[in-house]
């Protein structure tokens, strides 16, 4: 044949350009890896925030659960003869209230009413070994629960944490005589004043404030 006589060459790749494509793969990997990391990380960052967007959604629906049933029940105890329905930065806490609207799904013997107190401290695990939250100097938003509304002095309290990093908790109280940061007023007049509203405002460790108002219903 006509061709028979001619030698086939076969060329591979130069040194070169094995060097650009190893370079051109390598370049890729830590495109890919970048992207890829940074994925990671706003995946965590979402994580963290959505988490604590949900723990402060649900303390802020125990919060609005409470305050939307205050009720005008004064309660007894051994420190003082009658305590108001409603105390504001008296005694130990900056929050203490009558609320009703307490469930009772088993039809047990007991009242509709709670005795409810707010306040800022440490978890009340801090000094327990076995548990995770021992040493933990962290500030938290508690809620204080009594089993029943005339009590004595001692009587078991549960406390129930709701929301971590809080480093303040104010409290006022609105009438048609203006904000009042105690509530009962230490001199009442001929005629009670009456409250209308509940002022809270929480702020965290990062400086940022949550603020609600709850009117009183009489």
């Amino acid at each position: 044949m006509m061709f028979a006589g001619l030698k086939q060459t076969q060329r591979g790749l130069t040194l070169l350009e094995v060097l650009i494509a190893l370079s051109i793969f390598s370049l890729i990997g830590v495109a890919s890896y970048r992207v890829l990391n940074a994925t990671i990380q706003s995946q965590q960052v979402s994580e963290v925030y959505s988490q604590l967007l949900a723990e402060r959604q649900k303390a802020l629906a125990i919060i609005d659960r409470d305050l939307q049933q205050v009720l005008d029940r004064s309660i007894r105890n051994t420190t003082v003869d009658r305590a108001e329905f409603l105390l504001v930065n008296q005694e130990l806490y900056p929050l203490e209230f009558t609320r009703g609207g307490r469930k009772n799904p088993l039809m047990l013997p007991r009242s509709s009413m709670q005795r409810i107190a707010y306040d800022i401290g440490p978890h009340p695990k801090s000094s327990n070994r076995d548990s995770q939250y021992y040493r933990d100097d962290r500030s938290y938003l508690r809620r204080h629960i009594w089993s029943a509304l005339d009590r004595e002095e001692d009587a078991p309290v549960i406390v129930q944490v709701l929301l971590a990093d809080v480093s303040r908790l104010t409290v006022a109280v609105l009438s048609e005589e203006g904000r009042h940061q105690q509530w009962p007023l230490p001199e009442q007049k001929a005629d009670p004043v009456v409250p209308l509203a509940i002022e809270i405002s929480l702020l965290n460790d990062d400086g940022d404030q949550l603020s609600r108002l709850y009117p009183v219903l009489q």
